[in-house]
């Protein structure tokens, strides 16, 4: 079964979506652009074919707000209206009752951001090539209650899977007898795989490929 929403708990490089405001008071954010205080941001900042990150910027008025990710074909199909239109606050709605379901937990900021945060898609696992996906972002009180008007970006992935430049380093530090840290840095938002391996069982593989 494909899910249709996708919960954490390309348009074009630079994408921002905002509210027509009068006032232009608020957070300016990379490019010049301006969030009012009642609204919320967002900047596609990388698409890849199976991820994309998004930058999401909230107004002075917001407080915490909460993002999700949603196929945007369903969205129609579900809150369209016929028409071309979506019904956010209805999806926004239906998020919060999602999350709900699974007992969330309304003051964790793991799921609830505040001021600028970089949504990557990644935390809902690896997205269709060449799909379009809907962004959509909302003010939610410690309580699950919403708070503010729906804010949408739609996103589409990329067609073909192109070979990543990412630059990965890392760093180890604070080395005890039981561990250590270790600090990964990459140098975009292409996905990256780590892990931890016994040194005894990284001789065994090379002297098994050997």
């Amino acid at each position: 079964m494909k899910v249709k929403f996708y919960f954490a708990a390309a348009l074009s490089a630079v994408s921002f979506l905002f509210a027509a405001c009068d006032s232009k008071d608020g957070v300016t954010v990379p490019g010049g652009e301006t969030v009012a205080p009642d609204e919320i941001g967002m900047t596609v900042k990388e698409t890849r074919a199976v991820s994309f990150a998004v930058e999401t910027v909230a107004g002075e008025e917001i407080g915490g707000y909460y993002v999700g990710l949603a196929d945007t074909e369903y969205l129609v199909s579900t809150f369209g209206d016929g028409a071309g239109n979506i019904d956010f606050d209805a999806v926004a709605q239906a998020m919060i009752d999602m999350e709900n379901e699974y007992d969330a937990d309304w003051t964790d900021p793991d799921l609830v951001y505040s001021g600028t945060k970089v949504f990557n898609s990644f935390l809902y696992g690896s997205l269709d090539k060449g799909t379009s996906y809907t962004v959509v972002a909302f003010g939610v009180s410690a309580t699950g209650e919403k708070t503010s008007s729906a804010f949408a970006l739609e996103v589409v992935t990329s067609a073909t899977v192109s070979p990543s430049d990412n630059e990965i380093t890392q760093t180890v530090s604070d080395i005890s007898d039981s561990g250590a840290v270790v600090t990964v840095t990459t140098s975009n938002y292409n996905l990256y795989y780590a892990d931890l391996l016994e040194a005894s069982f990284g001789v065994y593989l090379y002297r098994r490929q050997a």
